[in-house]
């Protein structure tokens, strides 16, 4: 089953205040359910008014009521990553993860693995999260990356140099001003490309005989 945004962080976004809510997982069906002006529709408004605008490499211009009022923190939007087991009971990355593809033989795919797990175990700890967020803010799209430079202290420096070759195809350099830096720009989780059309929760009697073909609910109850 392909879930196409498998999980969500928001914040600042109208109900939505400075502390980042975060939807851990979802599946083909998700349900909201909580008490009226909980933020449910928020989601909703969220992922087809901002989503989108996030993707976008120059970044629009968003409404001051899309803003959560009256202190306007920062709106954010984050996707999560996780790492699982090996048999050994190290933390690697999935066989299918984006970060593995292209990465040559099977020792460097490997090798790929545990390290960038190791890092992301630990950014996950620093941020007390079940999951490693990549937060984004809106409308720069500017990386959120402080506890990614904590938590790639925990890199050797030949560890974090080796990565940083393979990514870059460089030698040389040094770790503040090269190793870290490329490396955590190279760690944020891309957005898919999707497109996203909401359905109104509608019920329109239509004309006897008619076919309802569009999302605005008109013509799903037919009359006697």
């Amino acid at each position: 089953m392909t879930v196409i945004i498998p999980n969500l962080a928001i914040s600042g976004f109208r109900s939505f205040g400075k502390t980042p809510q975060f939807f851990d997982r979802f599946t083909k069906i998700n349900l909201f359910i909580g008490r009226n002006n909980a933020g449910k529709s928020n989601v909703i408004r969220f992922l087809s008014e901002i989503y989108p605008q996030a993707k976008n490499p120059i970044g629009s211009p968003i409404e001051a009521l899309a803003h959560h009022l009256p202190d306007r923190p920062p709106m954010r939007i984050g996707i999560g990553d996780e790492t699982i087991k090996s048999t050994g009971g190290a933390s690697v990355l999935s066989d299918n993860h984006w970060l593995l593809k292209n990465k040559g033989d099977l020792f460097q795919s490997q090798r790929v693995s545990c390290i960038v797990a190791k890092v992301m175990d630990e950014k996950q700890r620093i941020d007390g999260t079940n999951l490693c967020w990549s937060l984004r803010t809106l409308p720069q799209r500017n990386e959120e990356d402080d506890s990614w430079q904590k938590a790639v202290k925990i890199l050797s420096n030949d560890e974090l140099q080796w990565l940083w070759s393979l990514n870059s195809g460089l030698t040389g350099g040094d770790r503040k001003h090269h190793w870290e830096p490329q490396v955590i720009k190279g760690l944020a989780i891309p957005l898919n490309d999707i497109n996203i059309q909401v359905i109104p929760a509608v019920r329109q009697i239509g004309l006897k005989g008619s076919i309802s073909e569009g999302f605005d609910g008109s013509g799903i109850i037919e009359p006697d």
